[in-house]
């Protein structure tokens, strides 16, 4: 008998959220699946989305601006194929169907705008895939704070009890309450106030271990332990305490956003919402503790 050696494909995802775009690229073959390279883009689309529901007009182009660099760049690399997801910005603006054609008039691949369920599903599906979460006998949560919405499951083993997104997000959070270089007192305990709030639905929940991805928790994670330069093998499956969480709040409250982009571990392009991450952080704690 003879087994010959199939090379391994490329493909990848580009996912346009509310504050970010980002792509992975994954090499793979019949047996496994390998992470190879990501990037990732401030371009805002959900600017402004909070108080008057559509997108605006210049953070469409922006971000389509960054999506096409992204494809070009993917297909001189014979990348292919690639698949494009849009989350909350795409699904709630009530002028979703323009960023959509502005796309096809960029001869750029569809959009595959997720529903909240399906983020959460596919958030549980990349933590248990990489993550060993026991003989099922013990509860969990997962969760990730995007720019516009967090989406949570819970489960126990491989079996998810239950899975929501809720409309809490970097971007509205800071757009109402933290735009002052330094917010004051009042503006984060108003913040702090929505939020817990608008995670209500958390309250009378419990769970035994705490999962959080995505950019939010992994720049805490990386501020914390002051990693330079990034890399996600360092922070995945790191631990996080309480008290953690608010020795990284009284660093990052007590400086302006200059000063706040020069903390190590913490991405300058983040710096600015980052303050709405560690307090949506702190309430999910605090209501799952």
């Amino acid at each position: 008998m003879v087994i010959f050696a199939t090379a391994m494909q490329r493909a990848a995802t580009i996912d346009i959220g509310s504050n970010s775009v980002k792509y992975l690229v994954v090499e793979y073959d019949e047996q496994k699946i390998v992470a190879v390279q990501e990037r990732v883009e401030i371009t805002r689309l959900g600017e402004g989305l909070s108080t008057t529901g559509i997108l605006a007009e210049t953070a469409i182009q922006r971000t389509i601006r960054r999506v096409r660099q992204m494809v070009r760049d993917l297909k001189s690399q014979q990348v292919n194929p690639i698949f494009i997801v849009g989350t909350m910005a795409l699904r709630s603006a009530k002028n979703g169907r323009d960023f959509h054609t502005q796309m096809r008039a960029a001869h750029l691949p569809p959009v595959n705008v997720l529903g909240g369920d399906e983020e959460a599903r596919l958030g549980h599906l990349a933590v248990t895939s990489t993550l060993q979460l026991g003989s099922g006998k013990k509860s969990y949560c997962i969760f990730d704070t995007g720019g516009g919405s967090t989406e949570f499951t819970f489960g126990q083993g491989s079996t998810i009890t239950d899975r929501f997104s809720l409309p809490v997000g970097l971007v509205p959070v800071t757009e109402k309450y933290l735009t002052a270089d330094r917010p004051p007192r009042k503006a984060v305990m108003s913040a702090m106030d929505e939020v817990f709030e608008s995670l209500k639905m958390l309250d009378g929940k419990q769970t035994d271990t705490l999962i959080g991805i995505g950019g939010t928790v992994t720049t805490l994670g990386a501020t914390h332990i002051a990693i330079e330069p990034y890399d996600p093998r360092k922070i995945h499956g790191i631990k996080l305490t309480t008290q953690a969480i608010q020795t990284l709040r009284e660093r990052i409250f007590l400086v302006n956003l200059e000063e706040r982009k020069r903390i190590p571990g913490l991405d300058p392009k983040r710096a600015d919402v980052i303050i709405a991450g560690v307090l949506i952080t702190q309430v999910i704690m605090e209501k799952l503790k």
